[in-house]
């Protein structure tokens, strides 16, 4: 017999993690990065993080304080980004097909 172990791979449950780890809001991340917040890829976004990151050098007179929070403001996006929707979506879809193949031959 197969044992199956149930994944959960949810937006809901990475949006979670997601502010465990990092306590800065949706909005204020579309803010330091200047996104959009309904629609917006993956590399836009690490586009945006690298441009803003290069500008606050601190060897060039920026702050890593600001660009700390440019690197949480993409943290705190990636998970809204539609690529990795899409890509949640599939392993979704993946995950029942499995789930369905093995339930049949149970």
């Amino acid at each position: 017999m197969i044992e199956f172990i149930k994944c959960n791979f949810s937006l809901n449950n990475i949006i979670k993690q997601n502010n465990l780890i990092n306590s800065m809001n949706i909005n204020e991340a579309c803010k330091i990065l200047n996104i959009e917040n309904n629609s917006y890829s993956i590399k836009d976004l690490k586009n945006k993080m690298k441009k803003y990151i290069k500008l606050n050098d601190p060897s060039k007179g920026g702050s890593f304080y600001i660009q700390n929070k440019i690197f949480y403001a993409y943290k705190t996006l990636l998970p809204f980004s539609i690529d990795y929707k899409n890509k949640l979506n599939k392993i979704n879809s993946n995950f029942l097909k499995i789930k369905s193949n093995l339930n049949n031959k149970i």
